[in-house]
């Protein structure tokens, strides 16, 4: 057979198709993976070369393997990982933290703190002078393990410990001296008070404060200083014992907010107790009169029982109450300690005789200040009455430094 070429210009490689050219293999460039796609190469690189574990079937059959089945095949050695982007970040730095040395907290600190050099030498030039310390306050504690009775009472008066000028305040004050307590007393408001009214006591912390006429009494009983036979006693409740006292949470009362709110010569005496520590401005001190004697207006109709304010009526009520209270008293006579006698044939005084000597002493009082002199000339008509508070006053107020007797 011959062979013959196509028509035109035809080769015999044509005829097999067109003639494909040897291609050069391009080498593989090393790319700079980022840490998420490096972490999961390595992981599958790693995954793909864990041998599986060997059961223990397949261990016998690898032990003795069949004539005819071919060698096992080697594993291929895994590839060695590819540096990421944050390791080559890394070594960057360190070589930069060798060429450059880093700036200390101490250089910082110098930089912001250090004194310049003409102040220096200023202070130099000048030293600071250093003062001694002042003195407290003569109203600053003293002690600080003392409870401490917040009442109505000038700053003076505090700082010596003398009678408060509020009855309610006074009662308690002198209750607790009767008691034994060592304590002392500042001046506050009501506002300052848990139960809305002075007085109220302030253990030392942290203890809550002692506010009402129950817990005080308890609380007195309890830390009474005094031995046992000294203390006061524990109050014995009577019909008697409560009908001497509404003659004094009434009647007395009763005279005493008339006597020094709404009698009209005694408006310095309020204002000087009342009215003028609270404030220095006019507007409020007018306000704060309105407010103290509206308030006790109301409680002297609402004891009263009467749609009018009769001063005749209040007094006459008040002098029967200090007759009914020195009879009392005289019944006492002979009964008690040298020092003469007190209520309901005790021995020693107790919180009735505290609740009587909050008023007789204030109304008997030469530096209180009244101008409007009725009610304490009707006390003056009770001799009885008198000495007893004389008794009370020289027994537990008689040094002005409130260093208790």
């Amino acid at each position: 057979h011959e062979l013959q070429s196509p028509p035109g210009n035809t080769s015999i490689n044509s005829l097999h198709g067109p003639t494909r050219k040897r291609q050069r293999r391009k080498p593989q460039r090393t790319t700079l993976l980022q840490p998420s796609e490096a972490r999961h190469r390595i992981t599958s690189v790693h995954r793909r070369h864990i041998p599986r574990p060997i059961h223990h079937h397949h261990a016998v059959k690898l032990l003795a393997p069949s004539p005819n089945s071919s060698p096992p095949l080697r594993s291929r050695r895994p590839p060695p990982p590819t540096h990421t982007y944050t390791q080559i970040q890394h070594t960057h730095r360190r070589r930069r933290a060798h060429t450059h040395a880093p700036t200390t907290m101490s250089d910082h600190a110098r930089s912001w703190f250090a004194v310049p050099a003409p102040v220096a030498a200023l202070f130099r030039r000048f030293p600071l002078a250093v003062y001694p310390a002042n003195d407290l306050p003569l109203r600053s504690p003293s002690r600080a393990d003392l409870p401490t009775l917040y009442v109505f009472v000038a700053d003076d008066d505090a700082s010596r410990g003398r009678p408060s000028f509020n009855p309610s305040c006074l009662k308690w004050q002198t209750f607790l001296k009767i008691a034994g307590v060592e304590f002392r007393i500042l001046p506050s408001t009501n506002h300052a008070s848990p139960s809305g009214a002075l007085p109220y006591l302030q253990p030392p912390f942290p203890v809550r404060p002692v506010a009402g006429a129950g817990r005080l009494e308890v609380y007195a009983l309890d830390n009474s200083l005094l031995p046992a036979e000294k203390r006061p006693p524990p109050p014995a409740p009577s019909d008697r014992v409560r009908a001497y006292e509404s003659l004094i949470d009434t009647r007395l009362r009763t005279a005493w907010l008339h006597a020094l709110y709404l009698a009209p010569d005694n408006a310095p005496l309020l204002s000087r107790l009342y009215l003028r520590p609270p404030s220095s401005s006019p507007l409020v001190r007018l306000a704060l009169a309105h407010q103290v004697r509206s308030a006790a207006e109301a409680e002297v109709l609402k004891s009263t029982r009467s749609a009018l304010v009769e001063p005749a009526r209040i007094y006459a009520d008040a002098r029967a109450a200090f007759e009914a209270l020195a009879a009392l008293l005289d019944e006492n006579t002979g009964v008690g300690e040298e020092d003469g006698p007190w209520f309901f044939d005790s021995p020693r005084p107790t919180l009735f005789d505290a609740s009587v000597f909050a008023y007789t002493h204030l109304l008997l009082d030469a530096d209180f200040g009244w101008l409007d002199t009725t009610l304490p000339q009707i006390l003056a008509g009770f001799p009885g009455l008198v000495r007893h508070s004389e008794r009370l006053l020289e027994r537990f107020f008689s040094d002005d430094e409130g260093v208790i007797v």
